[in-house]
Formats: structure tokens, C-alpha cells, sequence
């Protein structure tokens, strides 16, 4: 299947988009057909940071704000797939990890339950619409689901990616929240460890600026 993945990081600096070949083959599990990064409008910018440092949030600003990153996202998608389209590259499906806008992974009483949560916007309805392919997201909601923190949430395709049968592999992602993921030698799932560690480039980020 080709598969094309919209991501925006936690500094909201603009959306990346990637196509891939994805392979049941452990020998070349994905391959990297494509890809670019259409940068924020300032106004979209300032709206998805405002919204995330918010103490309390506006409903309305989020529900309108969940349909304007929707439709933007959606118009790079289309457009770029247009592109793809000339270069003979099809598309078979979307999947879309959205902007994230809060995460509370730290378990907290609330209505006499222990909740924890996150929360990604961009309407996966809008992108579909826009671009008429299949969209997959809200990735995290099934890690939090299972009782997991929703993060980092690539352990299986990094799995299939870098785990080896003979070599324990243990790798460090620095984005905008730093995680490691340890791929001990051989398939054997029950044995990968993989956590958030605490920020990571985002303070950078924010010393840049």
C-alpha cells in the first residue's frame, strides 16, 4: 500500500507530509517515495499556541480550530497529491496524527475515576472530504485506551524498521518531546521498552526564538 502521513510537532511550525511503500517484507518493511513540508500560516500558527498554552480553553475556538487545521490540512494533502498523481504515484489511504493541542498523561481523579488523556485536532472528515482517499488518526486514543501514557506511539513501526534478530538496537529520538525505544535482539515484543523522556527540541526551539 502507499500510504501518505500528515504530522505536525509540538513547536507547530508547519505540516509534514511523507509517502511511503509500505511492505510486509522484514527486509525493506517501508520505502520513502515522497515528501515535503508546507509551513503554518503565522495566523494558524499563533491560534494552535495560543490554544495549547491556555490555562482553560474556549470550546468554540477549539471546535473551529479542529475545522481549520482539517481544511488546511486537506488542501496541502490534495494538492500534493495532485502533484504525486503526475509523477504516477497513487495514493491508497491518509493517516493523519493531527495537531496536538493538550497532553495529560499523569493519571488524576476526576468524577471519582483515574483519567488520563491527550488530545489531537484536525478534522480526519474534512481531510477525507478534500481529498477523497480513506484518512486513519487519533493514533494516541487506543495507546491511552490500553492504560498507556499515548506516547510515543511509533514502537511498532520503529519495531519493524530497526529490530534485528541477532543486534539489540536502542535508539533516541529528540523531537519536540524526547523518547527512546529499546529493540532487544531477536522479535520478541513482550521485551521492548519505549518512554517519553521530557522535552526535547522544543526548548531550543523556543531559545531560537
Amino acid at each position: 500500500m502507499v500510504i501518505l502521513g500528515l504530522n505536525s510537532g509540538t513547536s507547530a511550525d508547519g505540516l509534514d507530509l511523507a509517502v511511503l511503500e509500505i511492505s510486509p517484507s522484514h527486509v525493506t518493511p517501508a520505502k520513502y517515495l515522497a515528501g515535503k513540508c508546507v509551513a503554518y500560516p503565522p495566523h494558524l500558527r499563533d491560534a494552535v499556541l495560543t490554544l495549547s498554552d491556555a490555562h482553560t480553553a474556549d470550546l468554540n475556538h477549539l471546535v473551529y480550530l479542529d475545522h481549520a487545521l482539517g481544511e488546511f490540512y486537506g488542501t496541502a494533502a490534495a494538492r500534493f497529491q495532485a502533484w504525486l498523481s503526475h509523477r504516477g504515484i497513487t495514493i491508497d489511504a491518509i493517516g493523519s496524527h493531527g495537531q496536538t493541542v493538550r497532553h495529560l498523561p499523569a493519571p488524576t481523579t476526576f468524577l471519582g475515576r483515574r483519567v488520563h488523556g491527550t488530545l489531537q485536532i484536525g478534522s480526519l472528515e474534512m481531510i477525507a472530504t478534500l481529498t477523497g482517499k480513506p484518512v486513519i488518526g487519533d493514533f494516541r486514543q487506543a495507546d491511552v485506551a490500553l492504560g498507556h501514557e499515548g506516547a510515543p506511539i511509533t514502537v511498532a513501526a520503529m519495531a519493524r524498521l530497526f529490530g534485528h534478530p541477532s543486534r539489540s538496537r536502542l535508539i533516541v529520538n529528540i523531537g519536540g518531546m524526547a523518547n527512546y525505544f529499546y529493540f532487544p535482539a531477536g522479535f520478541d515484543v513482550s521485551e521492548i521498552r519505549a518512554a517519553d523522556t521530557g522535552p526535547g527540541n522544543v526548548l531550543s526551539d523556543l531559545l531560537c526564538r
